[in-house]
């Protein structure tokens, strides 16, 4: 386990900044454990110090050159992370030292990572930590000449490699896998704090006695010891080698030793445990009223057993040699504890209260409740709902026979501090992906050269060479010199070093022909290699590496540039020679001269029938261009790309001039182009199909990448059918911070099943205006089985089987008297009135806080359970029942009325529950699901029963570890349910859904307006008409934090939307599928002035008009989330498609800025739906915000 010691402390802390150096012994002194201890410490902290700063590399594991230490390798049929194996060899962690003895896989490492669904692809990392071992764990440290008596443990440097799963950006590289939000979350350092305090003691009322001077009061030094041993989950953070915990609703353990005893489980009979070795000191043994834990040798690195199952048990009875516990076989069954060598108990005192754990509850400021541990010690937790402690962190504390304890101190307080321990690092070993059956590695790892191997290798000459191009034969050309590449370790040249030369642009050829030469250095430590150039490329490169006997490049790359002197690569100044204006290099002025060069703009006519795509093709590079198409028909069957172009100019006679490509999802496409402006044109792919064309990239209709100037005017764009988005009539991706114009005006998006119509990212200028987007008929084809073996599209049309879904407690039942809240009821059994418990409630009622979820509220309850203990007098038939009972016990009985036996007299049992209200939407039924000790509710057209047998035939049962894997497990039986017709076919009330849901299927589109991307400057989107469409508009930039700042304009500015108006849009909008829930029809993120005014958000059908109840799909109808700048206007608005037409919400995760400037958002005269009294205008937002509210509808103007 991590660091247990049975230590008189575990360091002696100083006023003393700076490392000490090490420890002196005096002659005659006593000689402590502790000045041992610190020796050692002080000796590994210098050692491992000194590694880390010599080897660099923090957060990586850093291994010598060529060694294969936790090298990730797979067979060449590999196809799972079982394949995989671990090399082996030892590595250095910031300065730790790592060893692996032996080749092991992520099964048969030291602690085995169980086989899972990891997704296709990830990281694979390494968890180190510190870890003791003593006599129990490893009994050769035992002594035997001594009886076996107990001997000094030992620290070990213990490790466990993991799979990350991670999304496919994540996962393309080790830099993109050590930025992701995952990673940063696992290896983020625990945050909460505990401050040990001494309690003063109460003042004596006896004239005639001192009062105590308080402080710690046991007559022997102690090791104090608090332990985090679970907690509310975070789900937000991977749980791959264990969860995180938030501080609302932890869960402590202490003890006076240090937690030291520990010893090995031999045997489990029932409930009783035989242990080893037997007990040596019956004071510090097992001993009943005390706790014990059962503990695994693999818990301190991966939690997630430990944190899954209980594991803390009450001790009942105890001897020398064998335990026995308050609990069940069948929760002794569930720890998995068995006798095989690797399980332990663990001794824990109990509170002053008699329990093993105390749960913790935060303030308004962020502290916890002060913990009394006895003896006049108490400790108190911090570090608001945000921080995150571990399983298994701890803190320690001394504690002195004189009354004192060794704590830090800040400014005259005892501080507060993070965990002392357990001492945890983590490393990216490599990345993996699954693809077509196949497993591929990536290495992360770091190497380093031994200094005797530190090898330089240097680029002599042969760089920047110039030489005349062949024009008559179009012949090589041979460099006048050779490359030069040196090779020296320190000043002493090497001879027989490999240098590979390899031609990496341009087409030139090494030495006799070749694109690749392999040169051994001489005895001056020179390789040599002849280059010729081609008769292309004006600048070509050659690469020269050092490689070592296994072929591996050893250095970086060197690079060699050489250059063809061409007349078009020769810079020419027209200032002296007007007639020569515009001819920049000689090649120009001489054609130029000669009458041969071409003057002003290039123009084409393209009539039917010609070959147009060899027109455009011929078009040269740098050229500007305009291209006229007469009416007619321009059919194509791949894409026609034009890319480094001047201006180009497209135009033809409206929607009569058609220009169409089958089998892909582009028909034009423009790259780094000085300008493009289409206009009166019918562009067209419509062709249907799932991935017809895989790129990287989401391509269109029209698709224009890095071009300056955009304009896109009077023109149609058809995009076809697919399943799932893929493709958009029109994508235009500019530059972060480069000043590219977007311009949209009077054009007609006709846009195929599911997909997109309007994608811009990156654009400094946007500018949507009076454009048409419509939704084209859905294809026969695309039918719900077609459509349901799409994943994406059966995880939408999923959402229509799990709706409103949350966490629940079983249902309350009984005739007790309940304590009821706005949202939970918790029905007690008590002989308590309902009167008076109604009165208590009045008094103390519940906060928002404690009504948040049911567990909390049951939290709430026991508060005032608690209250009541204390203050009888709040509950007169309590008071009259205690002293009834005291009477009754005598003056000898009636202190042996302990608080367990007035905790029962006052309410035995509670049970939380808030009752299934029978949904209002037609066609849905109330369901409520237990497994594994998990509750949820939710609403659903499937009928409760066929939900329990879909969750038993799935088999995903003991995949619910908590709510939010029963959560996931449950969209994931949704899925299949919309998927897998066979698994579907078994529930009856599922059958007529999936028929009433396929023939209802509408013809609708995904997105019509998005701009996107990590910048936007101005975007103006105004009086534009979108009908079926699931989403209306998006303006979002993803990298909008306080932290990534660019200059412009002589000012600041983060990188997101600077200006973004969206006036006077009409959105008809359509749920993919009857009583499917979507989140919003409009989304904002990131911008520093958001204006939004007179937009209309509606259904594209009738439902409203026809005053229909509850058929409202969207959760909300404009959403605003991220960080604002000082000015959001939203103003004349009217939404009708969700209960919440408006909602904004701050990014709280990037923090709040502090400034002195105002801030002036305005939400007014915004009308929401008739049909739902959910307020128009719901708000999130810092409190240092300035927000006006006024004259918004319907029904109120709460937010």
């Amino acid at each position: 386990m991590t660091q247990r010691s049975d230590s008189t402390r575990t360091t002696i802390p100083t006023g003393e900044a700076r490392p000490l150096r090490d420890v002196r012994l005096n002659q005659g002194q006593v000689l402590l454990d502790t000045d041992l201890n610190e020796q050692g410490r002080l000796l590994l902290e210098r050692i491992e110090t000194e590694t880390q700063g010599t080897l660099g590399a923090p957060g990586r594991l850093v291994i010598a050159q060529g060694s294969s230490a936790f090298a990730l390798t797979a067979s060449g049929s590999a196809s799972s992370l079982a394949d995989i194996t671990i090399g082996a060899g030892h590595g250095w962690l910031d300065g730790w030292q790592l060893d692996n003895p032996h080749e092991v896989t992520l099964a048969s490492q030291p602690h085995p990572v169980e086989e899972a669904d990891f997704g296709s692809g990830g990281a694979l990392a390494i968890k180190a930590l510190v870890r003791y071992v003593d006599p129990v764990e490893e009994p050769a440290l035992a002594d035997t000449a001594l009886g076996n008596a107990q001997a000094s443990g030992r620290t070990l440097v213990d490790w466990q490699v993991f799979p990350l799963p991670l999304d496919e950006d994540g996962a393309a590289s080790c830099t993109a896998a050590a930025q992701s939000p995952a990673w940063q979350a696992i290896t983020a350092p625990s945050s909460g704090t505990l401050a040990f305090r001494v309690e003063a003691s109460p003042a004596s009322l006896d004239p005639c006695s001192l009062t105590p001077e308080g402080g710690y009061a046991r007559l022997e030094n102690l090791l104090y010891r608090i332990e985090v041993h679970t907690g509310e989950v975070d789900a937000v953070v991977p749980d791959v080698d264990g969860p995180r915990f938030g501080l609302e609703g932890l869960r402590i353990t202490f003890s006076r030793r240090n937690a030291s005893l520990m010893a090995r489980v031999t045997k489990v009979s029932g409930t009783e445990i035989t242990v080893s070795p037997a007990a040596r000191d019956p004071r510090s043994w097992f001993a009943p009223g005390q706790y014990a834990e059962i503990v695994s040798r693999h818990d301190d690195l991966d939690t997630r057993s430990a944190s899954a199952a209980q594991r803390l048990f009450r001790i009942a009875a105890a001897s020398d040699t064998r335990v026995t516990l308050e609990a069940s076989p069948a929760q002794l069954a569930a720890s998995g504890i068995t006798a095989d060598g690797d399980w332990y108990l663990r001794l824990w005192d109990a509170f002053p209260d008699g329990s093993g754990t105390r749960t913790i509850a935060l303030d308004a400021s962020g502290l916890s409740q002060v913990i009394d541990l006895g003896d006049g010690l108490a400790v108190q937790l911090g570090g608001g709902s945000a921080a995150r402690v571990r399983r298994g962190d701890f803190w320690t504390c001394a504690a002195r026979a004189d009354g004192t304890i060794e704590w830090p101190m800040s400014s005259g307080q005892f501080a507060r501090v993070t965990p002392q321990g357990p001492e945890t690092r983590y490393a990216l070993l490599g990345t993996y992906a699954l693809a077509d059956s196949a497993l591929v590695l990536g290495d992360c790892r770091v190497a380093f050269a031994p200094l005797t191997e530190q090898i330089q290798v240097l680029a002599l000459g042969g760089d920047g060479q110039s030489v005349r191009a062949d024009t008559h034969t179009n012949a090589l050309v041979a460099l006048p010199s050779d490359l030069r590449v040196g090779v020296v370790r320190g000043s002493t040249p090497l001879a027989g070093q490999t240098i590979r030369f390899r031609v990496i642009a341009g087409g030139g050829e090494l030495g006799a022909g070749s694109q690749t030469l392999d040169a051994l250095t001489d005895a001056e430590g020179v390789a040599r290699a002849a280059w010729s150039l081609g008769p292309d490329a004006p600048a070509q490169e050659v690469e020269a590496v050092r490689i070592d006997a296994q072929g591996n490049a050893t250095n970086a790359p060197i690079r060699f540039t050489g250059f063809l002197a061409r007349a078009d690569e020769t810079a020419f100044d027209p200032a002296n020679t007007p007639s020569l204006a515009g001819a920049f290099d000689v090649q120009q002025a001489i054609e130029r001269l000669a009458g041969q060069g071409q003057i002003g703009c290039s123009t084409y006519v393209i009539q039917e029938g010609s070959d147009w795509v060899a027109v455009l093709e011929a078009i040269k590079e740098g050229e500007d261009a305009s291209i006229c198409f007469q009416r007619g028909t321009f059919a194509a069957t791949k894409p026609v790309r034009l890319a480094g172009k001047g201006h180009l100019t497209l135009h033809g006679a409206g929607p009569g001039t058609l220009i169409r490509v089958e089998g892909s999802e582009t028909a034009l496409e423009f790259v780094d182009c000085a300008s493009v402006e289409l206009s009166a044109l019918h562009v067209s792919a419509p062709t249907p199909g799932d991935r017809i064309a895989q790129a990287k990239h989401r391509g269109g209709t029209l698709t224009i990448t890095g071009c300056r100037d955009v304009k896109v005017t009077d023109t149609t764009l058809t995009c076809g059918a697919s399943s799932s988005p893929q493709r958009c009539g029109l994508r235009i991706a500019g530059q972060p911070l480069r000043n590219v114009a977007a311009h949209v005006s009077r054009c007609t998006f006709r846009t195929g099943y599911m997909q997109d119509a309007l994608l811009v990212s990156d654009c400094e200028r946007v500018d949507i205006q009076d454009n048409t987007f419509e939704a084209l008929a859905r294809p026969q084809r695309f039918d719900f089985t077609h459509l349901a073996s799409d994943p994406r599209w059966s995880a939408i049309a999923a959402r229509s089987l799990i709706r409103a879904l949350e966490e629940a407690m079983p249902p309350a039942s009984g005739n007790g008297p309940v304590v009821k809240g706005l949202r939970y009821t918790v029905r007690l059994t008590s002989t308590v009135p309902q009167a008076e418990w109604d009165a208590l409630v009045e008094a103390d009622p519940p906060s928002a806080r404690d009504e948040r979820t049911e567990t909390a509220f049951a939290g709430y309850v026991e508060r005032l359970l608690g209250k009541a203990l204390v203050q009888p007098t709040l509950l007169p038939s309590f008071e009259g029942n205690l002293r009834t009972l005291t009477a009754s016990l005598g003056p000898r009985g009636a202190p042996q009325l302990d608080e367990a036996i007035r905790r029962n007299m006052l309410a035995s049992a509670i049970a939380v529950a808030r009752p299934l209200a029978p949904p209002q939407v037609p066609g849905l039924q109330a369901v409520w699901l237990s497994a594994n000790g998990q509750s949820v509710r939710f609403e659903s057209p499937l009928a409760p029963g066929d939900w329990q047998l879909a969750l038993k035939a799935s088999g995903e049962g003991s995949a619910i570890k908590d709510h939010a894997s029963f959560r996931k497990v449950l969209h994931r039986i949704a899925r299949r349910l919309i998927a897998d017709a066979a698994f579907a076919e078994r529930m009856a009330s599922l059958r007529p859904w999936r028929a009433g849901y396929a023939a209802a299927l509408p013809s609708v589109a995904n997105q019509a307006i998005a701009c996107v991307g990590r910048a936007l400057g101005k975007v103006s989107i105004a009086n534009n008409s979108i009908a079926d469409f699931q989403t209306g508009i998006r303006v979002a930039t993803s990298h909008g934090t306080w932290t990534r700042l660019y200059r412009r304009g002589g000012r600041h500015t983060r990188l997101a939307a600077r200006m973004v108006d969206v006036v006077g849009n009409e959105l008809r909008l359509r749920p993919p599928g009857p009583g499917t829930e979507l989140l919003f029809g409009m989304f904002f993120g990131n911008a520093d002035t958001l204006r939004i005014h007179r937009n209309d958000v509606h259904y594209a059908d009738d439902r409203i008009e026809e005053g229909k109840r509850n058929v409202l799909d969207y959760k909300e109808g404009i959403r605003l989330f991220g960080h604002f700048g000082r000015m959001v206007n939203v103003k004349d608005n009217h939404v009708t498609i969700a209960p919440r037409a408006i909602r904004m919400t701050w990014d709280t995760t990037q923090g709040v800025l502090e400034t002195h400037w105002p801030y002036n958002w305005v939400f007014a005269d915004n009308m929401g739906s008739v049909l739902d009294d959910h307020p128009c205008v719901y708000l999130e937002v810092p409190e240092l915000r300035r927000v006006e509210l006024r004259h918004n509808l319907y029904p109120n103007n709460q937010s």
